[in-house]
């Protein structure tokens, strides 16, 4: 078997793969031979039957069976030890003159590459990034126990709507003329402090059950988007919806139950908060924690687009989405593909990156490491449960289970490997800490 590399550009190339009698033709007459040993031919005996009797029935498929069997072994051997970096897999290319399986005995196949592009690493030592920080104060503790107090509170039904109620009832969709849309009926909610409208939020102040009143769907919710998941609609239902004509049927409140002990069981198990003091650096150190986890999660995402923008390499873009379409597990459509192509050859550049950074670095992730940090997980789950964690062999025989799903252990292998590059970015990056409040650092998550 010969194969030539053939390079259109830097980024994409050809393999032209000619194979031969001395390539196929034993494996091919061992085939039909197995063949003509199981085959049920009437007139013959298992395995009397004559080999150009066989040959003539099964001759073509044994053929293109085994030289598919070749190409799939020998292209991926090849590509390796060539030291090619490639793209997605090789992709068959259609050659000029149909082949004629029935005379020839000389095959040339031909396949595209879409290749790794070349680029520089970034030094890490010369970046510089804004990394933010919010101090826990008492007033944001403060707000986190009420907040706490209004989740394991109690649900009343009052008379008349106050602010922070939420309003439940029956929505009549309307065109602009106020006339009701065909299936246009559904049953939904209204939070009256996140209305965006203040003369809307005001209309809703006061309501009692069974009113009635004529509301603008951009005044009550954010966008389109809310409205179809509100009332579980498609963009189509929810471009025609002007109007809504809304009848209340009932007011929920919730009642917040008391900074009690009651409450810190619920929370936390039993007995492992005892007072208020106790309950309020909990909440801070989980405040700490969580802010701390939003902060890294900004920073990793203001590091990709920092490199990214800094190496702002092409990709074979052409063949990755021939690719993509031939070998996605669900049909996609080319108009999908263009809408998602860019999201996704951004996060190929960037997977790129981190690949030649992991390389660079010498970062690995050793199977004791995945075997320990199972265990780590698991022991969390045992003890957000309020149960003990097993002995080793009951625990070592659960991490086997779990490893044994190759999904599990790539994502647990991945996730190793992020938190060994971020330790890398933090401890090579320059962060310049930027002190601001909590509702601004959670404005800036949000966009």
């Amino acid at each position: 078997m010969d194969i030539i590399k053939e390079d259109i550009d830097q980024l994409n190339a050809v393999l032209k793969v000619k194979v031969g009698p001395q390539d196929y033709q034993e494996k091919v007459n061992k085939a039909l031979n197995e063949y003509r040993k199981k085959a049920k031919i009437p007139g013959f005996r298992p395995g009397m039957a004559p080999i150009g009797m066989v040959k003539k029935m099964v001759g073509n498929s044994a053929l293109i069976e085994e030289i598919n069997k070749l190409l799939s072994d020998h292209l991926g051997h090849w590509i390796k030890d060539n030291g090619l970096n490639i793209l997605g897999q090789p992709m068959p290319k259609a050659s000029e003159k149909p082949i004629d399986w029935e005379t020839q005995t000389e095959f040339e196949f031909l396949f595209e590459l879409g290749l790794e592009p070349k680029f520089e690493t970034p030094k890490l030592e010369d970046i510089t990034i804004e990394t933010l920080t919010v101090k826990v104060n008492e007033e944001l503790i403060n707000q986190s126990v009420e907040d706490a107090c209004k989740r394991f509170g109690k649900v009343i039904n009052p008379e008349v709507a106050e602010e922070n109620d939420i309003l439940y009832g029956h929505f009549d969709a309307c065109d602009e003329n106020g006339n009701s849309l065909e299936d246009g009926h559904y049953h939904s909610t209204i939070l009256i402090n996140i209305v965006p409208d203040i003369e809307t939020k005001n209309r809703l102040i006061g309501l009692k059950p069974q009113a009635e009143i004529v509301l603008e769907p951009q005044k009550i919710w954010k966008d389109k988007e809310d409205i179809k998941a509100r009332f579980h609609i498609d963009n189509e239902k929810a471009e025609k919806i002007k109007k809504l004509k809304f009848r209340l049927e009932k007011i929920n409140r919730i009642e917040p139950t008391e900074v009690n002990q009651e409450l810190f069981d619920k929370i936390y198990g039993p007995g492992v908060i005892n007072s208020e003091e106790e309950f309020k650096e909990k909440i801070k150190q989980e405040l700490e924690k969580n802010i701390t986890l939003d902060s890294d999660f900004k920073l990793r995402k203001d590091l990709r687009e920092k490199l990214l923008s800094q190496l702002n390499f092409s990709l074979p873009d052409d063949f990755l989405k021939r690719w993509i379409l031939s070998s996605n597990e669900k049909p996609i459509s080319i108009q999908q593909l263009e809408k998602e192509y860019d999201s996704y050859a951004k996060m190929l550049r960037w997977q790129l990156v981190e690949n030649r950074l992991t390389k660079e670095n010498n970062i690995e992730v050793k199977w004791e490491e995945v075997v320990e940090q199972t265990k780590h997980l698991i022991s969390m789950q045992y003890a957000k449960m309020g149960i003990p964690t097993p002995d080793e062999q009951e625990l070592q025989a659960t991490v086997s289970k779990i490893l044994q799903n190759n999904e599990e252990a790539k994502r647990i292998f991945d996730n190793l490997y992020d938190e060994k590059l971020f330790s890398l970015y933090k401890s090579k990056i320059t962060l310049q800490p930027k002190e601001i409040g909590y509702d601004e650092f959670v404005k800036i998550l949000q966009e």
